[in-house]
């Protein structure tokens, strides 16, 4: 699979954001899920907001046509296994921080 530098540099910001929550060790589960939900939010926004990115440049650059045949170029599929590689390391934030702690917390009081 070929990715981008746009898309390992995307993905190491995310990795540092998990790294901060990590040395964090925020020991209020309360206030743990507010820094939780920013930090995903912010993930969130930034990988539609790549997507976005790379669907204008390729658009721009002629790499899809939506009027005639569909014809997947290799500068195509790179772009869509940089979009994959950016959200699949959003999606690992669950499992690298006490997200579920967290979670596990708010259900057990009711939240």
């Amino acid at each position: 699979m070929y990715t981008s530098s746009s898309a390992l540099d995307t993905a190491t910001v995310f990795h540092q954001l998990v790294e901060f929550w990590k040395r964090l060790q925020w020991p209020d589960a309360p206030e743990s899920y507010i820094i939780i939900h920013f930090l995903i939010q912010v993930m969130c926004y930034y990988t539609g907001y790549y997507a976005r990115l790379k669907h204008d440049k390729l658009k721009a650059q002629g790499y899809f046509d939506t009027e005639d045949q569909f014809d997947i170029s290799e500068r195509l599929c790179v772009a869509l296994n940089n979009i994959e590689h950016v959200l699949v390391k959003a999606c690992l934030f669950s499992g690298h921080s006490n997200c579920r702690q967290t979670g596990s917390y708010y259900e057990n009081i009711g939240f």
